[in-house]
């Protein structure tokens, strides 16, 4: 029974102490978890969209991390919109997220961790198609 070492040679094995890797997981698993945390903290993802009726206007705001960019906006006619989609996706993750297709881009309404009753979203997704006058696509995958 051979081991690596026997294929190269026992020169180009170095000897690195244990401890400089725990340390080096260590160090990367405070940073990630200081993310994650940030995230959660400053709302990273959520937002609001609201359709004005009397002005004709459809407006989408996004929380980002703090900076110049910190919220992003989106104003569109609701003339732009070509269809309200349900994308539903059953399974061990399932998923169910609100989308307007505007210029073949498609543009996510709500959270992917919401996880709403699908009579509630395909309710919610007809008044949107019915009040915007486009079509109404369902798509299932899992």
């Amino acid at each position: 029974n051979k081991g690596l070492a026997s294929y190269f040679g026992d020169e180009y094995l170095v000897y690195v102490p244990q401890g400089i890797f725990l340390v080096f997981y260590g160090t990367l698993a405070l940073i990630l978890s200081g993310f994650f945390l940030a995230s959660v903290l400053w709302d990273v993802g959520s937002g609001t969209c609201t359709m004005d009726r009397n002005r004709d206007l459809c407006r989408l705001l996004r929380l980002n991390f703090p900076g110049k960019y910190r919220f992003f906006e989106m104003t569109f006619l609701p003339s732009g919109v070509q269809s309200v989609n349900l994308d539903v996706q059953s399974g061990l993750f399932p998923r169910r997220v609100l989308a307007l297709t505007i210029s073949s881009n498609s543009i996510p309404l709500n959270s992917n961790q919401e996880l709403v009753k699908i009579t509630t979203m395909e309710t919610l997704a007809l008044a949107l198609a019915k009040w915007l006058d486009v079509g109404f696509e369902w798509r299932e995958s899992g």
